[in-house]
């Protein structure tokens, strides 16, 4: 049996039965082709990513972990409709279905509707189903698939971990590192979100190496990014641009083309 559940806000127990007996989606054909979440990967159009023993971790919902039954679920009132954070389309193709609903999906307006007959409604509410959903869960495999994390930290509270930020205490300790130099206009308070991400990884990154990786790596960069190297070999540090670059060269995205002719910057890493 299909059945389109609702998470509503601000309720206890807060999953409301919508529909059922419809399908709301149809399974895409690339998921057997999806590719581990990596947060230096990205993907192609078609591609999705996925993450593996879902229901084991800390942010994978209580319903998922057993076979969905949308009569054990109260039925949506009218008063819910403008709180549904989420929608669920759990369908006998044996995958559950996840949408994000924002305030700009919930319409309320006249329409005209072509059937037949055609008619025309007043004031009617509904909200907009997307093309493509924003997440997907296989039970087979425990598999979760998703093409954007930031499409489904709405509905997996606490999903975001596996995309952290450095903290402050993170920054400040890679910034103070014996190889880099900080130009008295910057500090941690300058550092701007995405290289608060790049740090988080860049600090995994320096951890592993041994003392002549470290060496290689920092020497590629001078070859790459001369612009911010001191008379010392250290690197001086002015802008956010510049820790950008710098680390860029941290996590070794920086490379040559096969004729020697370009150097480029890989804008995502996907190991082979």
């Amino acid at each position: 049996m299909d059945y389109l559940l609702a998470r509503v806000r601000d309720r206890k127990n807060g999953m409301r039965c919508v529909l059922s007996g419809v399908r709301i989606y149809s399974a895409p054909d690339t998921l057997d082709n999806a590719v581990p979440y990596t947060v230096e990967d990205s993907i192609d159009e078609e591609e999705w990513f996925y993450l593996n023993e879902f229901s084991r971790r800390t942010y994978c919902p209580e319903f998922l972990k057993s076979q969905i039954n949308g009569t054990s679920y109260a039925t949506i009132g009218d008063d819910e409709l403008g709180i549904i954070s989420f929608l669920c389309s759990a369908q006998d193709d044996g995958l559950v279905y996840f949408q994000r609903v924002t305030k700009t999906q919930v319409l309320q307006r006249n329409r005209i509707v072509f059937g037949n007959p055609v008619r025309y409604e007043e004031n009617e509410r509904e909200i907009v189903i997307n093309t493509v959903p924003d997440g997907i869960y296989r039970a087979s495999d425990d598999r979760l698939f998703f093409k954007r994390l930031s499409s489904v930290t709405g509905i997996f509270d606490g999903i975001e971990e596996i995309f952290r930020e450095a903290t402050e205490g993170e920054t400040k300790e890679l910034l103070s590192a014996d190889f880099i130099v900080l130009e008295e206009s910057f500090d941690s308070s300058c550092v701007k979100r995405p290289n608060r991400k790049r740090i988080a990884l860049a600090r995994e990154a320096l951890e592993s190496f041994d003392e002549e990786q470290k060496s290689a790596v920092l020497q590629s960069i001078r070859e790459y990014y001369p612009e911010i190297i001191n008379d010392d070999s250290t690197f001086k540090i002015a802008s956010d641009s510049d820790l950008t670059y710098l680390l860029y060269g941290l996590l070794q995205r920086y490379y040559t083309t096969a004729d020697g002719r370009e150097k480029r910057i890989a804008s995502s890493v996907r190991r082979l």
